[in-house]
């Protein structure tokens, strides 16, 4: 249309079209292969973090019996369940602007939301670690379970881990982390509901089987 009107010529088409169809090209690469993107890139975007994620205003929670990562429809669902029996919980979740929906305040008394990123192996050193019973991701990406179990782990972390999988060979991905001992819980959401997976938390017997789930 522009051209039409002479108020481009026939170069600056081309080049808008060309800019376009690059444009339109990378950016459907980079949306699919995002989380590859990340991790390859990662230690350079450190350098703009804040070098400290949390205020020292900020007041550390007492205690905290159960950490959940996630707060999608699964790992509400556990959250609620977790209060209901009298469990702190501190949810975990990558939107800064996530809100925690409990309508009973006594359960919401028992709850707590932080903002954190699970693919970052340094942001569990931030958390209150100590005495926490069970740490357990609703996130359904394997490798990046892998990274949480592993860097919990090194920051101390003596409670037992639990990690969702979505699909068998998710549950073969992880694998490699129940073996080294990182993961001592695989829950399938798919194949199990979730109060089956509050049971396997809660239960005094609970224990992985030789492949983790």
């Amino acid at each position: 249309l522009a051209r039409e009107i002479g108020h481009v010529d026939n170069d600056a088409v081309g080049l808008v079209t060309l800019v376009g169809l690059i444009t339109i090209g990378s950016s459907t690469y980079m949306i699919i292969y995002s989380h590859q993107l990340f991790e390859r890139l990662s230690p350079v975007l450190r350098l703009f973090e804040r070098k400290r994620l949390i205020s020292d205003a900020d007041p550390e929670p007492e205690h905290v019996d159960v950490m959940v990562f996630g707060y999608g429809r699964f790992g509400r669902h556990l959250v609620q369940q977790l209060a209901r029996a009298g469990h702190r919980v501190m949810v975990i979740d990558w939107d800064p602007y996530g809100r925690l929906h409990l309508e009973d305040p006594e359960l919401a008394e028992r709850v707590m939301l932080r903002y954190g990123d699970a693919d970052d192996p340094e942001f569990p050193s931030t958390l209150p670690l100590d005495g926490v019973k069970w740490i357990v991701s609703t996130i359904a990406r394997s490798d990046t379970n892998l990274v949480l179990a592993r860097a919990l782990r090194t920051w101390g972390v003596t409670g037992r881990i639990a990690v969702t999988a979505l699909s068998m060979a998710d549950v073969d991905r992880l694998k490699p982390g129940v073996r080294q001992g990182h993961i001592d819980l695989v829950l399938q959401p798919f194949d199990d509901a979730a109060d089956d997976a509050i049971a396997a938390i809660m239960g005094p017997s609970a224990s992985p089987d030789a492949d983790g789930s």
